[in-house]
């Protein structure tokens, strides 16, 4: 092969590496985000798994005035007194129970509190965490070599908004993990304790409602 057939290739060939690094760039890209679709699936199941256990403790809580109010004769004159005392001590469970969560003292042994302590408990894979910190990193640093436009700002501005985007759905994935930790992303706990109180205080004829908290900056805890 003589010197001007090498001149020749030579725009090919590195048109060809050229290639291949954006191939190879975008693959990664890709397996990147879905391995942080995996990490956030991951945390929501953690999140709405705490949501459903709410909401079994509150048809749990409403069966069991129900089963009071059956089982004690209305011509007892100690029948309210009783039903409102099983009522009060119903709902105040579910406030201390949302409290000990937030890591203030409480005991029990429903199988709820076993299944809210579970969740609690059990931490993330710290490994799995590092893994996409350290990934998402490298993605960020070999991402410009990857970008064909000729435009050198919407190159620098593709560079920083896409490892912004990983870096923000990581970060949310961290907070839906912990639904217990006090924070926005929290399972509404409290909420759904006074909704509990609400529903259970209808079922006795009791109008004494809790005032309803509204959302504060987006949120309710």
């Amino acid at each position: 092969m003589d010197l001007q057939t090498v001149l020749l290739l030579l725009p090919c060939l590195g048109l060809a590496v050229l290639l291949g690094i954006l191939i190879g760039i975008g693959y990664f890209g890709n397996f990147v985000a879905q391995l942080l679709g995996f990490r956030t699936n991951q945390a929501y199941e953690r999140w709405w798994e705490a949501r459903i256990i709410w909401g079994a403790i509150v048809n749990d809580s409403r069966t069991l005035i129900w089963q009071t109010i059956s089982l004690y004769d209305r011509s007892d004159v100690q029948y309210v007194y009783n039903v409102k005392e099983m009522t009060k001590r119903q709902f105040v469970w579910c406030y201390a129970l949302g409290e000990y969560l937030r890591n203030l003292p409480f005991s029990s042994n429903v199988a709820s509190y076993v299944r809210f302590e579970r969740i609690k408990n059990t931490d993330f894979p710290k490994a799995h965490s590092l893994l996409i910190h350290l990934i998402i990193y490298v993605f960020a640093t070999m991402l410009p070599f990857g970008l064909s436009d000729n435009d050198l700002s919407v190159e620098i501005g593709l560079t920083i908004a896409i490892p912004i985007i990983f870096i923000a759905i990581k970060k949310t994935s961290i907070l839906m993990q912990g639904p217990f930790e006090n924070d926005p992303m929290d399972t509404p706990m409290i909420d759904q304790a006074q909704t509990i109180e609400i529903k259970l205080k209808e079922m006795i004829g009791d109008v004494d409602f809790p005032f309803k908290m509204k959302p504060n900056k987006y949120y309710i805890l």
